[in-house]
């Protein structure tokens, strides 16, 4: 039989930032709404991998919208 420890939220809890460069923006200096995409996607599959202690990958973003 397998026992599976527990895990708070909390436990998996990560905090990123990055360094947003001129390539990464639009002629306004707006970072470009992919950009912000990849973060989101790597932070959700680094929570993802450790809360699951599994091999994750995003299956599907339903909507994402920028305003």
């Amino acid at each position: 039989m397998i026992i599976i420890e527990k895990k708070r939220v909390k436990d998996s809890e990560v905090s990123i930032g990055s360094l947003m460069l001129p390539d990464q923006a639009n002629l306004l200096g707006n970072v470009h709404g992919g950009e912000v995409m990849k973060m989101m996607d790597n932070t959700a599959g680094i929570v993802a991998r450790r809360h699951s202690r599994h091999v994750v990958v995003t299956a599907r973003v339903d909507e994402l919208e920028f305003h």
